[in-house]
């Protein structure tokens, strides 16, 4: 179940929906399996125990020798033979771990469940936003979660006859009470704070984490505004919010034509010689030729130009007179 959850894909529900399909009676008979291995061992737990007995009472150290021959036997036997303990003190005292910890594992199985679906609800969500969601609000999360569906012993034992889709419900009401709180505003705060990651937010969703400005730092002001903001969905639940994000996102297939252009900028080259016809041949200006001919004959370039050659020598040239234009003219 909780491989199911957190390998779920990236469209919205998926955690729901496989939590939803979880088929809780297949799940009580696996943990026969479970029961199995802690019967056989408690039958080597209760050898070691009349062992360490009998070594204390003794005047004498035990057989070593004879306690290996009996654990082998142990070993060797049907799962389904009965092996008497050594005394009946030990054989209680073993029965009595072993049903504190089968009824221990079938009340645990829930909060295990419940936890790989909060886990894979903000996987859901960190994967529209294309951002994390801060260590410290998911902590909080997990601690809310746990306040309010399993708090307690009584509380376990109620989750164990609890439908699944109830505790959906809860766990939901829980997801989305902490993100209009808490989780939507430190998200919104991380994102405006950085011009990277605001701008990152922007070109894979269409929003920006503030309606007024790109980020922190920027000058400009926005009066069009832009498709919508984090700061502006502080009403709607995380389902309503990943499904904003996934519509608004950016085609797959604007995606994989930018990559085709960028393949081509690279890969598509001519030899100088061809690139300076080329430039003799255009309309260009004058001084726009004077400084394409300089850089297609500059003797440290490569033998071949691209389109990116071009644009990332233009770019130098723009970087340089920036730089010039910035610097007082006695420090240049």
């Amino acid at each position: 179940m909780i491989a199911v959850l957190i390998t779920g894909g990236p469209a919205a529900g998926n955690a729901k929906n496989s939590y939803l399909k979880f088929d809780r009676r297949q799940s009580r008979l696996a943990q026969q399996y479970v029961a199995r291995y802690m019967f056989r061992l408690t039958q080597i737990a209760s050898i070691e125990i009349a062992s360490a007995r009998a070594e204390r009472g003794a005047t004498r150290g035990a057989d070593q020798g004879a306690f290996n021959r009996e654990l082998e036997r142990v070993l060797n036997e049907p799962e389904n033979r009965s092996i008497r303990a050594g005394s009946t003190k030990n054989q209680t005292e073993i029965e009595a771990l072993l049903a504190r910890m089968d009824t221990y594992i079938g009340r645990a199985a829930e909060p295990s469940r419940i936890r790989a679906y909060v886990h894979a609800r903000v996987d859901e969500l960190e994967e529209a936003l294309r951002t994390s969601v801060p260590d410290k609000q998911f902590d909080r999360l997990e601690s809310a979660v746990e306040d309010s569906l399993f708090p307690n012993e009584a509380a376990l034992v109620a989750l164990e006859r609890e439908p699944i889709g109830q505790i959906i419900g809860r766990t939901d009401s829980v997801i989305n009470r902490w993100f209009q709180d808490d989780a939507l505003k430190a998200i919104e705060e991380a994102l405006f704070e950085s011009p990277f990651s605001a701008y990152w937010f922007y070109v894979q969703t269409g929003g920006l984490p503030r309606a007024s400005r790109p980020y922190a730092e920027s000058k400009l002001t926005l009066t069009a505004g832009v498709g919508f903001s984090l700061d502006r969905m502080k009403s709607e639940p995380v389902d309503t919010i990943v499904e904003r994000l996934h519509r608004e996102r950016i085609p797959e297939s604007y995606i994989e034509q930018h990559d085709a252009i960028e393949s081509e900028l690279r890969e598509v080259v001519l030899t100088r010689q061809e690139a300076l016809k080329l430039v003799n041949d255009s309309k260009f200006s004058n001084e726009s030729r004077k400084r394409l001919e300089a850089y297609l004959q500059d003797p440290n370039e490569s033998d071949t130009v691209s389109s990116i050659d071009v644009y990332r020598g233009i770019g130098r040239r723009v970087a340089s007179c920036a730089w010039r234009m910035a610097k007082p003219p006695s420090t240049i």
